[in-house]
């Protein structure tokens, strides 16, 4: 009996372990992925004000990852501000700028576009909800298999290319293998690629669920370590590649001033709400896509009905703070999962993890070097390609085969 006590409590030990090591990557990965996602909202026009985006995405990653942390039907989801449902607001944004009158103050425009997001977030979750208390959630169950295995290898493929991009800094292109004759880069690429090897070993072969986090705390410390006896300043780190920057001179949140909303163009905004169900219909689909891949990979149940209506109540907040619709990402929520961590703490550390950048800026990724990051990600997408692509060979007929192929082609 008492063995089988100390057993227990070693298993609960290791796994408050392995989710407070998966709350901190899965979190400042989280960061980053908010950072290059709310930077698309004002790709299109109103360039200058990437920082305003930037802390609007991070409010809604912390809101999002902390409800579906504590509600979700999946443990150990992790919900951040999505790609998708951004670049559908991006067009709300662009009708926006094109309805408001000749001649109108900057700032009126800007605080019309935000609220304009904000509308369209509140919309987006409020349908979710509504759909989810309709029990219509079970709709994509009627998606075949090979087309959600498609999904899952194309998603593992953008997941690998997230990961170089971080790496290099940008779009990831051939040219960028001439950068290995720079020390710098060439150290990053290096470790990046021995840190994949060395935790798909660990991953495949390991027995002990400690091994996994574990190593990537090791090199965590190690790095952090490293860089202190060396008394290399962090601007140097940044300079070249070591570190992930991201916007510190400016206040981040909120965009806008109570008082703004005086400015706000009324018509301008009904104008836009045009743009408003393509970005409802990305959004919901979207959230039902991951959440059946997220299911599919892991070999769990997931209550797609529970998933929008926690989803929805969660976008609902998200856009009642100036933030942007999210939904569980399948690479984070695999991520945690994989690191043996399925829990429920997981997602919220992430969203303190989310509310830290908010509030301190560069400072908490300061902390992460970038070859951890890459690594995580070039990991986790290039096992969905694997089990995907090559294991389903031998599983599947020629023809689903083919289905999924062709997707991810």
């Amino acid at each position: 009996m008492a063995k089988s006590a100390a057993d227990r409590k070693n298993t609960t030990a290791d796994r408050m372990f392995a989710s407070l090591v998966a709350g901190l990557i899965c979190g400042v990965l989280a960061v980053v992925l908010s950072i290059g996602t709310g930077s698309l909202l004002f790709s299109l026009t109103l360039h200058s004000h990437l920082t305003a985006s930037v802390g609007m995405a991070l409010a809604a990653t912390t809101v999002l990852a902390v409800v579906a942390g504590l509600t979700s039907s999946i443990r150990g989801a992790v919900a951040p501000v999505q790609e998708v449902p951004v670049i559908g607001l991006t067009a709300v944004v662009v009708a926006v700028v094109a309805a408001m009158p000749e001649g109108a103050p900057h700032e009126q425009t800007f605080a019309t576009a935000i609220v304009a997001v904000m509308l369209s977030t509140i919309i987006a979750g409020i349908v979710a909800a509504l759909l989810g208390y309709r029990r219509w959630g079970a709709i994509v169950r009627f998606v075949p298999y090979p087309v959600i295995g498609g999904f899952l290898a194309g998603t593992g493929w953008l997941i690998v290319l997230g990961g170089i991009g971080l790496l290099v800094g940008t779009t990831p292109e051939l040219a960028d293998f001439q950068r290995l004759q720079d020390i710098s880069f060439a150290g990053n690429a290096g470790l990046t690629a021995l840190l994949v090897v060395v935790l798909n070993v660990i991953d495949v072969r390991a027995k002990n669920a400690f091994l996994l986090p574990g190593a990537i705390l090791t090199t965590l410390v190690v790095f952090n370590l490293v860089t202190a006896f060396t008394t290399v300043d962090v601007d140097t780190l940044r300079a070249n590649g070591w570190l992930v920057g991201m916007p510190s001179d400016e206040k981040l949140w909120p965009p806008i001033a109570l008082s703004d909303l005086q400015t706000v163009d009324l018509h301008a905004i009904m104008v836009a709400m045009i743009a408003m169900p393509t970005m409802v219909f990305m959004t919901v689909l979207s959230q039902l896509m991951n959440d059946s891949g997220i299911e599919l990979a892991s070999r769990t149940d997931v209550d797609l009905d529970r998933e929008l209506r926690t989803n929805g109540g969660a976008n609902l907040l998200s856009g009642a703070l100036c933030g942007m619709p999210g939904f569980p990402s399948v690479a984070l929520t695999l991520l945690a999962i994989r690191l043996k961590a399925p829990t429920r703490i997981v997602g919220v550390l992430v969203g303190g993890v989310s509310l830290g950048a908010l509030l301190l800026g560069s400072r908490v990724l300061d902390l992460i070097p970038t070859f951890l990051l890459a690594g995580m990600l070039i990991w986790i997408g290039g096992a969905l390609m694997i089990q995907w692509l090559i294991f389903t060979y031998r599983q599947l007929g020629r023809w689903e085969y083919l289905v999924i192929v062709m997707i991810f082609a």
